[in-house]
């Protein structure tokens, strides 16, 4: 008995698979009318797949008279279940229900499909902030809303919608008195491009106080870009006191968010000539005082001074700057530029080890 209900259960279930693939293969070789009869029986099983294609019949009007009322039921039933499609669909059936349209109910639907991550839910939410259209239920004083359009346009874009990469790949083709409104309301991507034209100064009068101004307001919103520009005022004395110190942090953060500029800074700052590294580290600057305090070693651009080095190793390691470490720990170990002390040595190798230095792991091992 029991073989014969689960031979019965897999027949069922087998069948349930097939009919409703034949719905699908139906539908797709545009026979609507067996493809329609095959999901309003699955459909009123409670098959939410099934109650998203008769809702879809009924909208496209596919084997069925157009019925906004009955496409908007059946694509209820699907969204209930989880159907994110379904819940899209429902933000256009509603516009057309009764005539008039249910505005309301529309808008609730779009807004579930778009937090459920739908991309054109949120590219068409985006819209609608941005001032393409109007709704009343998302821009309720009529305004754009450039900051929350962006929101949704990245998001969008983030999973791939097409018009939405677009519409962020064309912010820098908007005049400047767009991108002063847009800043105002405090769109990172546009304060960090009137912080260029600033700089610039062709469609606005160059001031490096106002750049400056913007860059840090654009940072402070998340943008990448203007981490690199701050650094690039700091670096260059532009909108602000020259500080190396500071334009090297802003390099750090940048370069770490991937900005291949910040990158290529702090890979070209071995390149700088002696001036640059004496003025650099005596603002603070750990690598320029590691690469000042290696000079000094090794006597290469000035007189070998151990004692000049250690110093300058000593302050760069207390900034963190690994190499420094292991510089210091070298000349405890060898006793150049202070007294021998191996316990002081084993304590800065494995700082610098510990901040990634290879060889001061090397020399834990061997010695201790």
């Amino acid at each position: 008995m029991k073989k014969i209900i689960l031979v019965l259960l897999f027949i069922i279930t087998y069948s349930f698979a097939i009919t409703l693939e034949d719905g699908k293969l139906a539908y797709d070789n545009h026979d609507y009318k067996k493809a329609f009869k095959i999901y309003e029986e699955l459909a009123s099983n409670g098959n939410a797949n099934a109650q998203y294609a008769i809702g879809d019949m009924y909208y496209k009007a596919h084997g069925v008279k157009r019925d906004y009322k009955k496409a908007a039921y059946w694509y209820e039933k699907a969204a209930i279940q989880g159907i994110l499609e379904a819940k899209y669909m429902l933000s256009f059936v509603y516009r057309h229900v009764d005539g008039e349209g249910d505005i309301n109910k529309a808008t609730k639907w779009l807004i579930e499909a778009a937090k459920n991550g739908h991309h054109e839910a949120l590219y068409d939410i985006g819209t609608y902030y941005y001032g393409y259209y109007y709704n009343s239920y998302i821009n309720k004083d009529g305004k754009e809303d450039y900051i929350k359009a962006f929101e949704y346009f990245r998001e969008a874009a983030r999973r791939g919608n097409k018009d939405a990469e677009r519409e962020i790949l064309k912010l820098e083709e908007k005049d400047i008195n767009w991108h002063i409104k847009a800043a105002n309301q405090g769109l990172p991507e546009s304060q960090n491009i009137l912080g260029v034209a600033y700089i610039v100064g062709k469609v606005i009068t160059q001031d490096y106080e106002k750049a400056f101004y913007w860059f840090i307001k654009s940072a402070k919103g998340g943008s990448n870009q203007a981490l690199y520009n701050i650094g690039a005022m700091y670096y260059n004395g532009y909108g602000t006191k020259q500080d190396y110190v500071k334009a090297f942090e802003y390099y750090r953060i940048a370069a770490s968010h991937g900005n291949k500029d910040a990158q290529n800074e702090i890979l070209n700052i071995d390149n700088k000539d002696i001036n640059w590294h004496v003025r650099a580290a005596n603002q603070g600057l750990p690598e320029s005082q590691n690469i000042l305090g290696v000079m000094y070693l090794e006597g290469k651009m000035v007189n070998t001074d151990y004692g000049r080095a250690f110093e300058l190793f000593e302050k760069a390691s207390i900034k963190g700057e690994a190499y420094a470490s292991y510089n210091l720990a070298t000349m405890y170990l060898e006793g150049k530029g202070t007294n021998k002390d191996t316990k002081k040595a084993k304590k800065y190798f494995k700082k610098a080890c510990d901040g990634g230095v290879e060889k001061a792991c090397e020399y834990l091992n061997i010695f201790w």
